[in-house]
C-alpha cells in the first residue's frame, strides 16, 4: 500500500475472510525505494519463522523501535471475520512522551505498508499431505485500514495535491513557519538563520530570515557561525560590492559611505597608492 508521502502511522488493521494465518508480518518503508523494515510479526512459531522471541518486552531507554512477535492472533478460529489491529505505539514505554522521542517519531513514519502472509493455519492436515485436503485451505483478506496523519513535522495543518516539477500531482503539506518541502522538512531558501527543527507543543521552531542588509536573497545555514553568534544564516552572492556572512563588509578596494549599505570604489591609483584599499573616508594612502 503506497501512501503517496510520509505519514505518522497510528494503526494497521487487517480483517480476514479466511482463517487468520499461522504466520504473517507487517512491514513499512520510510522513503522511496528504501528497505522494508519489519513493523510487527504474528506467529505461533515466532523464533522458528522470524527469529524473534515470542512476547518480547521493550523497556524505556532501550531500542523501542523494534518489531515484536506475538502468537495471540495465530489460532485457526474464528474461521472468518476476524480482525487483527497493530498499534504502532503499543507496548512502547516512551509513547507517553512521544514529542520528545526522535526514535519513536521515526518508528511511526512510513511511506508504504506491506503485509506478507507466510504460513497457512491448518488442522494439522499437512502431516497427511493429501493434496485435495490441502487445497481447501486459503488466504483471504476482506479489508485493510491504515490510520495516521500526514507527516508535516508540526509545520502544517493541511495536506493537499500539488503539482510537482515533473508535472505529477502529489500529496504535499501546506507548510507554515517559513518551512518548505513535501513534509515541511526544511526551511525556505532565505530562512536559514536558525537550524530547522520539528514544531512541538511549546515551540513552533519557526525558520527565521537571514540578515543580509538587503544585499542578498540567498543564504545557507552555518552551524559554526550559529554557535559563535546565535545567527547561522551565511549570505551568498552579496550585492553592492559587499561580502561577509551578513554582506556587512566591503570587498577589497571598496569603502562604505555614511548611511549607505553599499560600498563604492576607492579608485586608488595602482601607481601612486600604496594599496588599492582606502581608509573609511575614501582617502587613499
Amino acid at each position: 500500500l503506497s501512501l503517496g508521502k510520509s505519514f505518522d502511522i497510528n494503526y494497521v488493521q487487517v480483517k480476514f475472510h479466511s482463517p487468520r494465518p499461522e504466520s504473517f508480518a507487517i512491514y513499512k518503508r520510510t522513503y522511496d525505494n528504501g528497505p522494508w523494515v519489519p513493523y510487527q510479526y504474528y506467529s505461533a512459531s515466532c523464533r522458528e519463522t522470524y527469529g524473534v522471541a515470542n512476547d518480547q518486552v521493550v523497556s524505556a531507554g532501550s531500542n523501542e523501535a523494534v518489531a515484536l512477535c506475538t502468537d495471540e492472533f495465530s489460532d485457526i478460529a474464528p474461521l472468518t471475520g476476524s480482525s487483527v489491529v497493530f498499534g504502532t505505539l503499543e507496548d512502547r514505554p516512551s509513547a507517553y512522551n512521544f514529542e520528545d522521542s526522535p526514535e519513536l517519531k521515526e518508528w511511526v513514519t512510513a511511506t508504504e505498508i506491506r503485509i506478507t502472509l507466510n504460513r497457512l493455519n491448518t488442522f494439522g492436515d499437512e502431516v497427511f499431505n493429501d493434496p485435495q485436503v490441502l487445497k481447501s485451505y486459503y488466504y483471504a483478506i476482506s479489508d485493510i485500514a491504515v490510520g495516521g496523519r500526514c507527516k508535516c513535522n508540526g509545520h502544517a495543518n493541511k495536506c493537499g495535491m500539488v503539482q510537482q516539477h515533473d508535472f505529477e500531482d502529489r500529496l504535499t503539506c501546506q507548510c507554515e513557519h517559513n518551512t518548505d518541502g513535501v513534509d515541511c522538512e526544511k526551511c525556505l531558501p532565505f530562512y536559514n538563520d536558525v537550524p530547522w527543527a520539528p514544531a512541538t507543543d511549546l515551540n513552533a521552531h519557526e525558520c527565521k530570515p537571514c540578515s543580509c542588509n538587503g544585499l542578498s536573497r540567498t543564504c545557507y545555514f552555518n552551524q559554526t557561525l550559529y554557535d559563535q553568534t546565535g545567527h547561522g544564516g551565511h549570505c551568498l552572492n552579496c550585492e553592492g560590492n559587499t561580502e561577509g556572512p551578513h554582506c556587512d563588509s566591503c570587498r577589497l578596494g571598496y569603502y562604505r559611505r555614511e548611511n549607505d549599505a553599499r560600498c563604492v570604489d576607492c579608485q586608488c591609483h595602482p601607481v601612486g597608492a600604496e594599496s588599492v584599499q582606502c581608509d573609511p573616508f575614501g582617502k587613499c594612502k
